[in-house]
């Protein structure tokens, strides 16, 4: 038999289609959400790798930097004849070796802070801690500090307006079209 030779079969099953794909244009939070865990695992692996999303590595640490953070973690303890202690020796090595010290990740609240969360149902928010902000933009002073370095799938305009990266934005039209078009959420 052919289709919508049984009385309107077809026409029944064409009409459940359109109100199911009508449904999904009015809730997004099934793609959202998937898109949130992406980004936040685009997120995480800029701060693992210490690269921004195009790749580009992060500028390095400032020579100051790197002594603060040697004698903060004790790698300048010295001893009664002023040279440094076996275990500052160490430290200090240990620290100012390649990898040594993790950018943007002292205590790790800037890159555990950084979340999406679906919170209506075609609406999604990304937050981070305040002071990645510097970061993300780098700064104007004539000295740069801070360097820009920004780990997230966000560019910061001048106006201070977070907005998603040419590559980022087009990967959520993707998931939102593929949605409403088929029911299927892209992982």
């Amino acid at each position: 038999m052919a289709p919508g030779a049984d009385g309107g079969g077809g026409a029944r099953e064409a009409a459940q289609r359109m109100r199911d794909r009508a449904k999904r244009m009015r809730d997004h939070s099934p793609a959202l959400k998937v898109f949130g865990q992406a980004i936040d695992k685009l997120t995480s692996d800029g701060f693992r790798g210490q690269k921004e999303l195009d790749g580009e590595r992060f500028a390095p640490l400032a020579p100051s930097t790197i002594e603060a953070r040697i004698r903060a973690k004790g790698g300048s303890k010295r001893t009664g004849r002023g040279t440094l202690t076996k275990g500052a020796s160490k430290k200090r090595a240990a620290m100012s070796a390649p990898g040594g010290m993790q950018i943007l990740q002292i205590t790790g609240l800037q890159k555990n802070s950084a979340r999406t969360t679906v919170t209506a149902k075609n609406t999604a928010t990304w937050s981070a801690i305040g002071r990645l902000l510097p970061h993300m933009t780098g700064s104007a002073s004539p000295e740069g500090r801070p360097p820009k370095r920004n780990p997230t799938v966000f560019d910061v305009g001048r106006d201070g307006k977070a907005k998603l990266k040419p590559r980022v934005a087009k990967m959520l039209r993707e998931y939102l079209t593929n949605y409403i078009e088929t029911g299927k959420v892209a992982s």
